[in-house]
């Protein structure tokens, strides 16, 4: 069984004719968010992290609470469910898979807030991966780097 944590509410799909379910995680929780999962089906195989808070296309505004709410959207959250996680996921020798962006990589202008959370991420799950492998911890950590995607949502600056 696979188990996909994005906001929104909780529902069993398939996918590529594996069950997965998908649960709703409150952005304020910062604990214990996955304690369903056992009861469900038996333990946690692979934890798929893929959710962004939006945010503005243009010269960073100085706006520090909008970096503060995209860090715990786009950062914490990630944090928060992989450690609620990783008991499961130690014990079914499981993986983590991180979907990042190519601005946590470079950094380009008019992303600033978003690029800060997705640099946190490559850092946090980078270092993490370093981590286990010392400890012989085996837990697989993957980092999605997507490219530039045409949303739609860019307005001309």
């Amino acid at each position: 069984m696979t188990f996909i944590l994005l906001p929104g509410k909780a529902l069993l799909i398939e996918a590529l004719s594996h069950p997965a379910l998908i649960f709703k995680v409150p952005s304020n929780s910062n604990h214990s968010v996955i304690t369903p999962a056992p009861l469900l089906a038996g333990g946690l195989d692979m934890l798929i992290l893929n959710h962004v808070g939006t945010s503005y296309f243009g010269y960073f505004n100085g706006d520090v609470e909008h970096v503060r709410k995209l860090l715990e959207i786009n950062f914490l959250s990630y944090v928060a469910m992989t450690v609620s996680a990783l008991p499961m996921l130690k014990q079914s020798e499981g993986s983590i898979v991180v979907v990042s962006s190519m601005a946590g990589k470079v950094g380009f202008p008019f992303t600033v807030p978003y690029s800060a959370t997705k640099f946190a991420l490559d850092g946090f799950f980078s270092s993490l991966r370093q981590e286990f492998t010392i400890q012989s911890i085996n837990v697989s950590i993957t980092l999605c780097i997507l490219g530039f995607i045409d949303t739609g949502k860019i307005s001309t600056i």
